[in-house]
């Protein structure tokens, strides 16, 4: 995902993940907005990190399961994150779905090509792609600050539980999970539940899904 404006600042630090066993994995979290504050991002860095290596055992099981054999966990996972604002948001929803509305978060699988150009509205995933084997770029993820807000005010959640549920709920369709149905819904929130429980994470609200 390349800077969509010259506001985008990397973070300098890649804050510390509270969970040592975690195979290493790469999130590419950029901000846009001033709104984003340290403790948030953190918590959407840790939750990534959580995700991805769900992700990655999910797939060296099923592997094993086809294979008839044991497999490494040796894939490295890469995922890119935007933290930005409403109207961002908003552009991109309008850019991508065809709705000019606002929305707390969107996810673009690496499987879906965007138009190629690089206008400030298009997510260029492409950069992120490595032809090392040992890589596997899962694709994009837009989060935006008000419109998670919202959902903690109303709700009266907690805003790092939140955040954290938001970053793993997108990160999961970009693994292929689906609220599509009651099957599919019931395995993703139950995925879910898994990862945000090693984050420390509980008695999580239920997202408002379609």
């Amino acid at each position: 995902m390349p800077p969509p404006s010259a506001e985008l600042r990397e973070e300098e630090e890649e804050p510390p993940s509270r969970i040592s066993h975690l195979q290493s994995h790469i999130v590419h979290l950029q901000t846009e907005s001033p709104l984003w504050k340290k403790d948030r991002l953190e918590e959407v860095q840790r939750a990534a990190e959580a995700a991805l290596d769900f992700v990655a055992r999910r797939n060296s099981a099923l592997k094993s399961v086809t294979s008839n054999s044991v497999t490494s966990n040796s894939v490295t996972l890469v995922v890119s994150i935007l933290c930005t604002n409403e109207q961002r948001m908003r552009a991109l929803n309008r850019r991508f779905r065809d709705k000019d509305t606002a929305c707390d978060s969107l996810a673009f699988p690496a499987t879906v090509q965007n138009d190629g150009r690089d206008d400030g509205q298009t997510l260029c995933r492409q950069n992120f792609c490595s032809e090392d084997s040992a890589q596997d770029f899962l694709g994009d993820i837009a989060l935006g600050y008000q419109g998670l807000q919202r959902a903690i005010d109303r709700h009266r959640l907690d805003a790092l539980a939140h955040s954290a549920h938001m970053t793993v709920h997108g990160i999961l369709h970009l693994a292929g999970f689906t609220h599509d149905g009651d099957e599919e819904r019931s395995a993703m929130e139950e995925a879910e539940g898994a990862i945000l429980a090693r984050l420390g994470f509980t008695d999580l609200h239920p997202l408002a899904l379609p």
